[in-house]
C-alpha cells in the first residue's frame, strides 16, 4: 500500500470509529438523557444506561435529603465545620491537576503538569473563602445566569498559549498559568512554603501548617479524592448527624439508595457498595481539567451548580495524552517575590504592576487585585527533583475538551474534529450519572456545594474497548498532521 493509501485508509478508520462511537453514545444529537427516578426503578436504569455505558441527568432521588436545603447555608457548614481542621488545595488561578503552560527559566511557555499547593486549614476558613469568591463572581457578572440557561464556563477565562513539549520539537496549546518556574525539588518546596507562611518547614511533600499566608486572590478548593467524605481526618464529621438536631437524620447519605440498587452488588443485601465519597466545596474560581476515571460515578449538586463538558471513552483516540514533567504551586517566598514581579514584568515589557490580574475569578478569593506571578511560583515535583529534566512526569490529557471547536485546537490536534462532547448543567438537588471511563471536564458557579459516590466499575469489554482506543491515539498521532481531512 502506498503512502498516501494508507493515509488515506488511517484517515477513513478514524472517521468511521469517531461515528460509531458518537452514535453508540448517543451524543451530541440527542444530548444527555433525563430521568425521573420516580418514573424509572433502579433495575431499569441498569439496563437502560449502565449496562450501556451512558450518562444521565438523574432527577428526585434525593429529595428528603436535609442536606439539599441546609448545605446552601454557608453559615450552617461553618457551624458544623467548627474548629475542624481539613486540608485545601490552593491555586493561583484554579487550574489544579492539569496539563497547563508555566513561564520557564528563560520566559518561554512551558508544558507542565500542575499539582496544587496543599493547605491544612479550618474547615469554617475554607467556606468563608468560598463565599468570598462566589460573592465576587455574583457582584461581577449579576446576569451570568438568567432564564434557566446554563452559566458562563469560568475556566474559559485561561488564554491558551503554545507551549513546549518537552522531548520533542511538538508544541502543545495549553492554558496559560503566569507563574514562574524556580529550581529545587521537595526540600526547596517545603521551604518556599514555610517561607511564605512564616512557620518552620514540614516534612517534604507534606501539607503546609495550619495557618499558612495564602496569596490574596488565590482559588481554595476542597476536593480531596480519598473517601474524606468518610474519613474521620478530613470531612467524615459532615457524614454524622447533627449534633443540634436530635433524632435528625444526617444530612447525606453515605451511600446513594437509587445507585446501590441500580449497581446490584455482591452484599448479603443485594446492594453494592460505593468504593468511595467525596466532598466537593468550591466556586467559579475552580476548574477540574479533562481526565477519566475507572468508576461508575455517581454526582450529586447540593448547592450551587456544576457544567459538565463530557466526551465517551473512544474519544481518547483523538486527544493528546503527552507525559509531562510535574510541578507544584507554592506562595512565593518572602525574598523571591521581588524578583518573580520583574521577571513578569520583563517578560511582558511593562512596569511594576505588569501581568496584575484578578486571579481565581472576578475579584478572587479575597476580592483582590493581585499580580499572581509575584505571588506564586511552581516548584519541580519528584524525589531529588531539581529541574523539569529530573521531575517525575504524568500522562495527562492536553487538549480542553471544552474548546474543541476553537480554531486553535484543531491546528495543534488535527484529529481533534473527530471528537464529540456534549454539556450538562447539574442543579442543585440533582444527579448526573457519570459512566466509567467517560472523559470529563467540570466547571461551577456559585457557592457549590457536592457529593460523589464512586463504585467499582466492571473491567469487562468496555475496558479492552478502552485499551484499543487509546492504541489508535498513538497510531493515529503518528501521522495525524498528515491526515486528509474528510472531505478530501
Amino acid at each position: 500500500m502506498s503512502g498516501s493509501a494508507a493515509l488515506g485508509a488511517a484517515a477513513a478508520a478514524a472517521a468511521s470509529f469517531a461515528e460509531a462511537s458518537a452514535d453508540f453514545h448517543a451524543i451530541p444529537k440527542s444530548g444527555i438523557a433525563r430521568v425521573d427516578a420516580r418514573g424509572m426503578s433502579p433495575e431499569e436504569f441498569r439496563v437502560e444506561f449502565v449496562a450501556k455505558n451512558r450518562p444521565a441527568l438523574i432527577e428526585h432521588a434525593c429529595d428528603e435529603w436535609p442536606g439539599i436545603r441546609l448545605w446552601s447555608l454557608p453559615e450552617y457548614l461553618k457551624r458544623r465545620g467548627g474548629d475542624r481542621v481539613v486540608t485545601a488545595d490552593v491555586t493561583p488561578s484554579g487550574l489544579g491537576d492539569a496539563a497547563v503552560a508555566v513561564r520557564g527559566s528563560e520566559g518561554e511557555p512551558v508544558a507542565v503538569f500542575a499539582k496544587p499547593h496543599e493547605v491544612r486549614m479550618r474547615f469554617a476558613d475554607v467556606i468563608s473563602a468560598v463565599e468570598a469568591a462566589a460573592t465576587a463572581e455574583r457582584l461581577a457578572a449579576p446576569r451570568a445566569h438568567q432564564g434557566g440557561q446554563p452559566p458562563a464556563d469560568a475556566g474559559s477565562k485561561h488564554s491558551l498559549v503554545w507551549a513546549g513539549e518537552p522531548g520533542t520539537a511538538a508544541g502543545l496549546l495549553l492554558p496559560s498559568v503566569e507563574c514562574p518556574l524556580e529550581a529545587g525539588g521537595p526540600a526547596a518546596a517545603a521551604s518556599t512554603a514555610a517561607s511564605a507562611a512564616g512557620v518552620p518547614a514540614g516534612a517534604a511533600g507534606s501539607p503546609a501548617p495550619v495557618g499558612p499566608a495564602i496569596p490574596p486572590g488565590s482559588s481554595v478548593y476542597f476536593s480531596r479524592q480519598c473517601d474524606c467524605f468518610r474519613d474521620d481526618d478530613e470531612a467524615g464529621f459532615l457524614a454524622e448527624p447533627d449534633p443540634t438536631r436530635p433524632g435528625a437524620p444526617p444530612d447525606v447519605p453515605l451511600s446513594l439508595p437509587f445507585a446501590d440498587r441500580a449497581l446490584a452488588g455482591t452484599t448479603a443485601d443485594g446492594l453494592a457498595v460505593p468504593d468511595a465519597v467525596n466532598l466537593w466545596v468550591g466556586s467559579g474560581s475552580a476548574t477540574t481539567s479533562a481526565h477519566l476515571d475507572f468508576y461508575e460515578n455517581f454526582y450529586v449538586v447540593l448547592s450551587g451548580q456544576k457544567t459538565f463538558t463530557l466526551a465517551p471513552p473512544g474519544n481518547v483516540a483523538f486527544l493528546r495524552k503527552p507525559s509531562l514533567p510535574t510541578v507544584r504551586y507554592r506562595p512565593a517566598a518572602s525574598g523571591d517575590t521581588a524578583a518573580a514581579a520583574a521577571a513578569a514584568a520583563a517578560q511582558r515589557g511593562g512596569g511594576d504592576d505588569a501581568g496584575a490580574s484578578t486571579a481565581g475569578g472576578p475579584g478572587g478569593a479575597a476580592g483582590a487585585r493581585v499580580g499572581s506571578p509575584a505571588s506564586w511560583v511552581v516548584v519541580p515535583e519528584g524525589e531529588s527533583a531539581t529541574s523539569l529534566a529530573s521531575a517525575e512526569q504524568t500522562p495527562w490529557l492536553a487538549p480542553d475538551i471544552a474548546r474543541l471547536a476553537e480554531e486553535g485546537t484543531s491546528r495543534a490536534y488535527p484529529l481533534v474534529r473527530h471528537a464529540s462532547a456534549a454539556t450538562v448543567t447539574v442543579y442543585a438537588g440533582q444527579c448526573l450519572f457519570l459512566p466509567a471511563m467517560w472523559v470529563h471536564r467540570v466547571a461551577q458557579q456559585g457557592f457549590t456545594v457536592a457529593v460523589n459516590y464512586w463504585y467499582d466499575m466492571e473491567f469487562d469489554h468496555r475496558y479492552a474497548a478502552l485499551q484499543a482506543a487509546q492504541g489508535l491515539r498513538e497510531v493515529f498521532a503518528a501521522v495525524g498532521a498528515d491526515l486528509p481531512a474528510p472531505d478530501q
